[in-house]
């Protein structure tokens, strides 16, 4: 990228410097400094020999603005304005960008953090799909990206992320015991939202009803140690009476 790609590219987020500026979220002084940041950051990213410390770097400084911005329209009870997401937009195609050139561990988990938080979901699903695919045998990757689809709960791909994992990880002990937690999880919320709502126990699905974690459970009890094992009857508290029917298939 030229340095006339550069100007043009930080030339795109003047609507939002702009909204900054008439809302006197930013001085005109502070709005120039923002500008001449991004342009040296850009510049950065354009040398031959690529480094992930700059794509970190120029992300780090972008959160910083934002939470800078932030803080000042929380204070000042000031209106948002679409063009407002462009900093988030811009932190996302900085994140994409090094994704390009770098299998970096660090910025693949501080990203996944960055669209929970910012409703980047099927950008990071993507994300997701490629680093897995990368790094099939690594255990730590697939808890990983369950546990932020938890966070969004998104279920489905949670499971189906477990069930993947399990197909290709070596030592799974970790997964199985992730995918008892994350039903445990499940069951127990289904069952508040029951309760709620004023559902008869005996209307209760398999679901809330734990028996999808107590199969799971067999799973652990049949191929996994005796550390699993006490994991997963300390994680069945989560759910009324899970622990004891647990028990009740250990003296079985």
């Amino acid at each position: 990228m030229s340095s006339k790609s550069v100007y043009e590219t930080v030339k795109r987020m003047t609507p939002e410097l702009a909204g900054y500026k008439e809302r006197k979220i930013f001085s005109g002084e502070e709005v120039q400094k923002i500008m001449e940041a991004r342009k040296r950051y850009e510049m950065r990213l354009q040398r031959t020999k690529k480094n992930v410390a700059d794509f970190i770097n120029y992300v780090n400084s972008e959160m910083k603005l934002l939470k800078k911005r932030n803080k000042i329209i929380e204070k000042k009870s000031i209106m948002r304005e679409d063009t407002d997401k462009m900093l988030e937009t811009n932190i996302l195609h900085i994140y994409m960008r090094g994704f390009r050139h770098f299998d970096d561990s660090k910025m693949f988990k501080q990203f996944g953090e960055f669209c929970v938080k910012h409703n980047f979901i099927e950008e990071m699903k993507s994300v997701f799909e490629r680093q897995l695919l990368m790094h099939s045998k690594d255990v730590e990757y697939w808890l990983y990206c369950t546990r932020q689809f938890k966070q969004i709960e998104d279920i489905e791909s949670a499971r189906n992320t477990l069930l993947r994992g399990l197909d290709v990880v070596e030592d799974k002990n970790e997964l199985y015991v992730e995918f008892f937690k994350t039903e445990v999880e499940y069951a127990a919320k289904l069952m508040r939202f029951n309760r709620e709502m004023g559902v008869a126990e005996e209307d209760y699905g398999r679901v809330e009803r734990g028996e999808i974690a107590l199969d799971f459970f067999r799973e652990i009890a049949a191929n996994c140690t005796n550390v699993e094992v006490a994991q997963s009857l300390k994680i069945s508290k989560t759910l009324p009476g899970l622990t004891q029917k647990i028990k009740a298939i250990l003296h079985e």
